[in-house]
């Protein structure tokens, strides 16, 4: 994944709760990196949807709202808008990427509608955060991963 690169999931929020009975803040550590050098993002996840009506759902509402791509592995769907955002829908995962560099604004506010539509949480790769899906949450999330990169540009600068 580039550096101008985001990536969130959809996941069932009633998989998470059925997993954690807490309201307290959640991390997913199958998402987090933990800055370990043999992470893999391409890696399994668990399968917290045991509804798969929410995957053929959000497959429904991508097919009608975004353009469908080609992917490297036939298990999957990804559907793009115009910016280069997508959208890859496994059997165990949905997988939402930004590119930072364009508009992305758009692509942003139609997941978080589906997410609300279809009861799912948001969670941060990398992080494991898990948040609400709502636009201040997720601008949150982004906006750090942004200072992250600026602060890696200085120290870079400064060398």
């Amino acid at each position: 994944m580039a550096i101008w690169n985001f990536r969130y999931y959809l996941i069932p929020s009633t998989a998470i709760k059925d997993t954690f009975a807490t309201d307290k803040d959640i991390l997913l550590n199958e998402y987090r990196s933990n800055n370990f050098p043999n992470y893999n993002a391409y890696r399994e996840f668990k399968n917290y949807f045991i509804n798969n009506e929410v995957l053929s759902s959000i497959t429904n509402e991508a097919k009608k709202n975004l353009i469908p791509k080609e992917f490297w592995d036939k298990n999957a769907t990804m559907f793009s808008d115009n910016n280069g955002n997508s959208i890859t829908i496994w059997t165990d995962d949905i997988e939402c990427e930004l590119d930072l560099r364009f508009n992305y604004a758009g692509f942003v506010q139609q997941t978080i509608d589906w997410a609300i539509k279809y009861n799912c949480l948001l969670v941060i790769e990398k992080t494991g955060n898990v948040i609400f899906p709502d636009i201040n949450n997720l601008s949150f999330e982004i906006n750090n991963l942004i200072q992250r990169i600026n602060n890696l540009g200085a120290s870079l600068d400064n060398r």
